[in-house]
């Protein structure tokens, strides 16, 4: 949000309410959803966050994705486990979690599949990174869904996205 105040009644518990509602709804059409996020931060919160939700059974046990990157930082997150305050101190995230690793090679030949979650890098969709190369699939099918996380730059692809109207055309540079 940066310099921009606080929606009113805007509470982090809301907010994850409506991630959770919005997957249960992605999912129920049956499709996928892409979450574009930062390698350091953002992937490690949502892991933890989507583990809670399939733990709980507010979403099924379905495959997460992450990228090279993210999963790099995620072992570090987890070999750091006992240095730095944490919220769930005993979370492991790639043993607890066990999130498969989306192969960039492979990128060109994606195709999102029915109630999979991908937590891919660049959380501002840059282009030539696998989460705007993934977006252009995800576009094509109304099925899918795209959820942001946290901020976009305006001018970003992500960010331009963002502020594209429901039914108004989209062409992200790959």
């Amino acid at each position: 949000r940066g310099a921009q105040p606080r929606p009113e009644g805007f509470t982090r518990e809301g907010e994850v309410e409506r991630l959770a509602l919005a997957l249960e709804e992605t999912f129920a059409r049956g499709g996928a959803a892409l979450m574009p996020v930062f390698a350091m931060g953002k992937t490690q919160e949502l892991l933890a966050q989507l583990h809670f939700f399939q733990k709980s059974r507010r979403l099924p046990q379905t495959p997460i994705y992450i990228g090279g990157l993210g999963r790099s930082f995620c072992e570090i997150y987890d070999r750091l486990v006992g240095r730095t305050r944490r919220k769930y101190p005993k979370l492991n995230l790639l043993g607890d979690i066990a999130p498969q690793v989306m192969d960039g090679r492979r990128a060109r030949d994606f195709s999102p599949k029915k109630g999979h979650i991908y937590l891919i890098s660049s959380g501002m969709m840059t282009e030539h990174t696998l989460s705007n190369i993934f977006a252009q699939e995800f576009l094509a099918h109304e099925r899918h869904s795209i959820f942001f996380v946290g901020y976009c730059d305006p001018q970003s692809p992500a960010g331009l996205l963002r502020a594209t109207k429901r039914n108004d055309s989209v062409i992200l540079n790959a």
